[in-house]
């Protein structure tokens, strides 16, 4: 009957003489590495999509504030026209006021808009809590009258207002009355 002595077998060795805890470690170490650089190059296109979506928004914000601007110089002169001077000026100030951040879009990239934003929340947080909430109310009304139909009534199909040509065409599908 043979004997197996420590020097030929040894359950915590690969054959090599290297344990397989540390072998195990070595694989968790690389596993735990390439799972870092995936993430990294993730997060990296995520953030140049998101980029290259700001960049576009902005090309377009500048255009509509550019209209903005011809709009309100005209409703300046049209105003001063009809004897209304001081009205009139509110309307030029607010034209300037649009060409001043039209130009700022225009003058700035992506990356120093946000540390300038990001710097404008630390600065003035409430101030900064205040328009966002303040904007957002404002596009989703904008997003809202955009759509005659209203966004909900949209996304169901809906062409009513009221909305019940819809649920009532759901009940029928499921045997509803």
């Amino acid at each position: 009957m043979e004997t197996i002595s420590s020097a030929t077998w040894n359950p915590e060795s690969d054959g090599n003489g290297a344990p397989l805890t540390e072998q195990a470690k070595q694989q968790a170490g690389q596993v735990v590495q390439q799972t870092r650089q995936a993430a990294s190059r993730v997060a990296d296109q995520a953030v140049q999509q998101v980029k290259t979506q700001i960049e576009a928004g902005k090309e377009r914000a500048k255009g509509e504030l550019q209209e903005v601007s011809q709009a309100l110089h005209a409703t300046s002169e049209t105003l001063r026209e009809h004897n209304q001077e001081a009205i009139g000026r509110y309307a030029e100030a607010g034209a300037e006021l649009v060409e001043q951040v039209s130009g700022y879009l225009r003058d700035r990239n992506v990356e120093r808009i946000v540390d300038d934003v990001e710097g404008f929340a630390r600065r003035q947080a409430g101030l900064f809590l205040g328009g966002a909430f303040a904007l957002g109310f404002i596009l989703s009304r904008f997003f809202k009258s955009s759509n005659p139909n209203g966004l909900a009534h949209a996304a169901y199909g809906d062409t009513r207002r009221d909305g019940y040509a819809h649920a009532a065409g759901t009940a029928a599908e499921f045997g509803g009355r």
